[in-house]
C-alpha cells in the first residue's frame, strides 16, 4: 500500500510540475508578446503540420486580392506572421510591433518633419498590410484617408468617448488624444481655394496625365518632408 501511495504521490508530483512549467511556459510567451505589443489572435486550431502559406489562402482568399497587393504576401505569411500551434490551439501574433515589422523592408525617412502615424509605427492606420484598390494598399482614395484625421465630422469616423478612441477606415482605432491633435481643415486655415478639390477622389498622382484630379498629395508628403506641414518643395 505505501508502495502505491508513492507512486501516487510520485504522479501527482509530476503532474503538478507539469501543470506549472505549462503555466510558467504561456505567461513567458504572453509577456514576450505584449513587450512588442502584440496580442494573441483566437483562430479555428490548425494542426502544426498544415500551417502553410497556401492553406491559410484557401481560408483568406481576400489577402491577395485588390489592384494593389503587398509583394510580402507573395514572400509568405510566416515572413510577418508568428503562429503557434498546441494543445488544441491556434494562436497569431506579428513577429514584432507593426512599425519595427515594416522597417524591416521599408526603410524609415528621416526628415525632420515626420507624419505623426508614420513617426508612431502606426502604418495600419492608413495601410491595408496585405491588399487594398488603391496604390500602396491604402485604405481608401488620398483625400478620404487624409480627412478621416483631419476633416470634421466625416462620414465611417465615430470618436468612442467610452473607450477614449476614435474609430476610423478599416476599423483601425486610434487612442481619442491622437485624433484630437490632428489639426484639422477648414476655410480659415487652409490656403484660399485649395479646399474646393477635397471633395474629389484620388486615383492616383501621375501629374504627366490631365484627367488625374488633385488631392492631398498634390502639395503634401505622406510620410515625411523637409517642409512644415509635409509640403512638397515648390508648393
Amino acid at each position: 500500500m505505501s508502495r502505491l501511495n508513492g507512486k501516487t504521490r510520485l504522479a501527482a508530483k509530476l503532474k503538478v510540475g507539469w501543470v506549472t512549467a505549462m503555466l510558467f511556459s504561456t505567461l513567458a510567451t504572453l509577456t514576450a508578446r505584449h513587450a512588442i505589443g502584440q496580442e494573441l489572435v483566437g483562430h479555428p486550431y490548425i494542426d502544426s503540420s498544415e500551417i502553410k502559406s497556401q492553406i491559410c489562402l484557401t481560408c483568406h482568399p481576400g489577402k491577395k486580392e485588390g489592384k494593389s497587393v503587398h509583394p510580402a504576401v507573395e514572400l509568405g505569411c510566416k515572413k510577418c506572421h508568428h503562429v503557434s500551434s498546441e494543445n488544441q490551439t491556434t494562436a497569431i501574433t506579428l513577429l514584432s510591433s507593426t512599425g519595427e515589422l515594416c522597417a524591416r523592408c521599408h526603410e524609415a525617412d528621416r526628415l525632420p518633419m515626420l507624419h505623426a502615424p508614420y513617426k508612431d509605427g502606426r502604418c495600419l492606420v492608413c495601410h491595408n498590410p496585405h491588399s487594398s484598390d488603391f496604390p500602396a494598399q491604402a485604405r481608401a482614395p488620398s483625400n478620404t484617408l487624409c480627412l478621416s484625421c483631419h476633416g470634421q465630422n466625416q462620414p465611417g469616423v465615430k470618436v468612442d468617448a467610452d473607450t477614449k478612441t476614435a474609430s476610423l477606415l478599416g476599423g483601425r482605432t486610434v487612442p481619442i488624444e491622437i485624433f484630437e491633435t490632428a489639426s484639422k481643415i477648414d476655410d480659415a486655415r487652409h490656403p484660399s481655394g485649395a479646399t474646393s478639390i477635397l471633395s474629389h477622389s484620388s486615383v492616383g498622382r501621375d501629374e504627366s496625365k490631365a484627367e488625374i484630379p488633385r488631392d492631398c498629395l498634390s502639395c503634401h508628403e505622406a510620410h515625411g518632408s523637409q517642409a512644415r506641414y509635409l509640403l512638397r518643395p515648390g508648393s
